[in-house]
C-alpha cells in the first residue's frame, strides 16, 4: 500500500504545483456579466478591448460572428453567433455544406461585425484550405476595421466590418493574364539564377485571398535569395 501511495502522493503535489503555476501566470480577471475568467495581464487588455468593440458596435440581440473560433469573445460580450457551426469552424466539417450554411446565415442575420483570430491551432490547416467558401465570403464581404494589441498571442485578432460593395477605389491587376506563360526564376548571391520549372510555379508565385483581398503570394527564400 506504502509503495502504490507514494507514486500518487507524487502525482498529487505535481499537479498542484502545476495549478499554482497557471494561476500565478494567469492572475488577471476578465469580468463578464455571465461569468468571468482568469488571464494573463496583456490578455486581459486585449479581451477588454474586443469586448468593448462588440458590445460598442453590436446590439444585444444582434448575430456577431467570432471565426474562425474565438467564442470566448461571445461568452463575455454576450452575444450569439450567426449559426452553430460558426462557433469552431472545425477542418472536419461537421453538417453537410457547413460553409454555406453559416454564410446563409450571416447574410439571413445581416452579421455586420466579425472578430477574426488569425492565431490557430497548430494541428489545423489554414482556414482557406478547409474552409474556402467562408473565407472568400469574408474577403468579398468584410474589411479590417481595427487589429487588438497582445503580446502573448503569435498573431493578434482583428475586427472586421461589413464593407458596401464597390465602395474603394479599384484593384489593380497584379498579374496581368498575358503574363502566365513567363518564366519565373530564383536568384542568389554567388550563383546564376535558377529557373523554377512549370510544375513547382505554384509554390513559388500564385495569387491567393489573404487576409480579406486579393493579393499575389509569393514565397521567400532563405539565404538572400529572390524569387
Amino acid at each position: 500500500a506504502i509503495v502504490l501511495c507514494v507514486p500518487a502522493l507524487v502525482l498529487v503535489a505535481y499537479s498542484g504545483r502545476l495549478i499554482y503555476r497557471f494561476h500565478d501566470s494567469h492572475s488577471t480577471l476578465v469580468e463578464g456579466e455571465r461569468a468571468g475568467i482568469y488571464v494573463k495581464p496583456d490578455e486581459a487588455v486585449m479581451l477588454d478591448d474586443v469586448v468593448s468593440y462588440i458590445r460598442q458596435n453590436s446590439e444585444p440581440d444582434e448575430a456577431v460572428a467570432a471565426l474562425p473560433y474565438f467564442p470566448m469573445a461571445l461568452f463575455l460580450a454576450d452575444r450569439m453567433g450567426p449559426h452553430r457551426s460558426a462557433y469552431i469552424v472545425w477542418p472536419f466539417p461537421e453538417i453537410p455544406d457547413r460553409d454555406q450554411a453559416i454564410v446563409d446565415a450571416m447574410e439571413a442575420k445581416q452579421t455586420d461585425v466579425v472578430i477574426y483570430n488569425f492565431t490557430q491551432f497548430y494541428s489545423f490547416d489554414p482556414v482557406w484550405e478547409h474552409a474556402p467558401i467562408l473565407f472568400e465570403y469574408l474577403v468579398d464581404n468584410f474589411e479590417i476595421d481595427r487589429v487588438f494589441s497582445t503580446l502573448t498571442w503569435v498573431q493578434p485578432p482583428a475586427a472586421l466590418r461589413r464593407q458596401e460593395p464597390d465602395s474603394g477605389p479599384p484593384g489593380l491587376g497584379l498579374i496581368a493574364p498575358d503574363t502566365a506563360g513567363l518564366s519565373l526564376r530564383i536568384e542568389e548571391p554567388g550563383g546564376p539564377p535558377r529557373p523554377v520549372p512549370p510544375e513547382a510555379r505554384s509554390i513559388y508565385l500564385r495569387e491567393m485571398l489573404w487576409p480579406f483581398r486579393p493579393v499575389i503570394a509569393l514565397r521567400a527564400s532563405a539565404g538572400g535569395r529572390k524569387t
